[in-house]
C-alpha cells in the first residue's frame, strides 16, 4: 500500500489494518485503534474512524490548515483533546498560522492533568465574525494540573499573548499561564 498522501483512500486502507498497527500516512505516524469513534478520529475530516496519532499529536494528523486560510477550530479541538486524554504533547509546527472561530479546549478535570503545547513560531487568528469567547484554552481542575507551553513565539491576533490565551482554575484560584 502507498500511504504517501493524507487522504480518504489511504485513511480507509489504514483503518483496515490489524488492531494496534502503526503506519505512516502523509508523513505522520498513525495507530489503528477500533475504540476511536469517527467524531474523535484524527481522520474524521476524511470520514474515517479508528485512527489516532501513533505518538504525540501534530496538527497535520488532524488535517488542520497551518496556512491560516481555512477555519481549523474543529481539527485543533480534536488534536488538543486527544493529547490531553492520552497525556501527550500537541505540536503546532513552526511558521504556522491558524484561523479559529471558538475555544480550542475547555475541560473540567478531577484528576491530575498536563496541558503540553509545543511549536516554533505559531500564529492564531480569531475569525472576526466568530461568536465572542474569552480564552482559547480553559482548564478547571480539582487536582494537580500543569500547563507547559513550549512555543518559541505564540501570537494571537497579532500580539504575543501566551499568558492571556490560557487560563487554569485550580481549587477556586484563577491564573493566567505563560
Amino acid at each position: 500500500l502507498d500511504f504517501q498522501a493524507r487522504n480518504a483512500v489511504n485513511a480507509s486502507e489504514g483503518a483496515l489494518l490489524p488492531e494496534g498497527s502503526i503506519f505512516e500516512m502523509g508523513g505522520r505516524k498513525y495507530r489503528k485503534n477500533s475504540d476511536v469513534s469517527l467524531a474523535d478520529s484524527a481522520t474524521s475530516d476524511l470520514g474515517v474512524a479508528s485512527l489516532e496519532p501513533a505518538f504525540d499529536a501534530h496538527y497535520e494528523h488532524y488535517g488542520a490548515d497551518g496556512t491560516g486560510v481555512t477555519d481549523s477550530t474543529a481539527h485543533l479541538r480534536r488534536m488538543v483533546t486527544w493529547a490531553m486524554e492520552n497525556k501527550r504533547w500537541h505540536d503546532w509546527g513552526d511558521g504556522t498560522e491558524f484561523l479559529v472561530s471558538g475555544r480550542l479546549w475547555t475541560n473540567f478535570v478531577t484528576n491530575s492533568a498536563d496541558f503540553k503545547m509545543r511549536g516554533g513560531s505559531v500564529s492564531i487568528t480569531v475569525d472576526s465574525s466568530a461568536t465572542t469567547f474569552d480564552y482559547l484554552f480553559y482548564m478547571e481542575s480539582t487536582a494537580g494540573a500543569n500547563a507547559i507551553i513550549d512555543v518559541a513565539f505564540l501570537d494571537v491576533n497579532g500580539q504575543e499573548r501566551a499568558a492571556s490565551c490560557f487560563w487554569l482554575r485550580h481549587h477556586g484560584s484563577w491564573e493566567g499561564v505563560a
